[in-house]
């Protein structure tokens, strides 16, 4: 077992009561990705099932897509967190635009986890660049890149599901205040 595995989950250590549908520990319906740091990395192991597959025992590519995102938030939360010294990990950066390609099926296999890697590859301020990885015994699956945008204004920072944004809510975040923003989403 490496040293990634022994230590606590990024997701159970800064955000524990988060909703998020790929990572969040108090989402009851999602996914439950637990990242980790390994050096300067954040991977993890997520074992899938058949409530996830598209067809043929694959999983499918919406639930890839939402590993490989959550993946890159978490690189560039620890980021965020490092730039800044920090505490804790940020949140206040939305995801802006995410890329992925999938490089070959994903299988479904029981006891044969997936996994996922992720590193900050670009920091420009307020622009934070992420590439994200999944592997099946260890064959490249997919990867995405994920750009996110930091936003500075307090309208994401310390807001949880229950309250909702200035804007009312059925209004999302509100990142999307000018152009460098605009399009960022969840």
């Amino acid at each position: 077992m490496s040293d990634h595995e022994d230590a606590l989950a990024l997701q159970d250590l800064y955000t524990p009561t988060n909703r998020c549908f790929g990572c969040g520990p108090a989402s009851e319906y999602g996914l439950r990705l637990k990242s980790r740091i390994d050096g300067d990395r954040v991977v993890s192991s997520w074992q899938p099932d058949e409530r996830y597959e598209s067809v043929y025992g694959l999983l499918s590519g919406g639930i890839i897509s939402s590993l490989l995102e959550c993946q890159a938030n978490w690189a560039t939360g620890v980021a965020l967190m490092e730039r800044e010294k920090l505490d804790a990990v940020p949140a206040n950066f939305l995801t802006k635009e995410i890329t992925v390609q999938f490089r070959a099926p994903t299988p479904i296999t029981p006891g044969k986890p997936l996994e996922l890697s992720s590193r900050l590859i670009e920091d420009n301020g307020r622009l934070m660049i992420a590439e994200s990885e999944i592997h099946a015994d260890s064959v490249l699956c997919a990867r995405a890149t994920v750009t996110s945008v930091v936003v500075d204004d307090g309208s994401v920072a310390g807001r949880t599901r229950d309250q909702p944004s200035p804007a009312g809510p059925s209004e999302t975040h509100s990142a999307d205040a000018n152009a460098e923003t605009e399009g960022a989403g969840e």
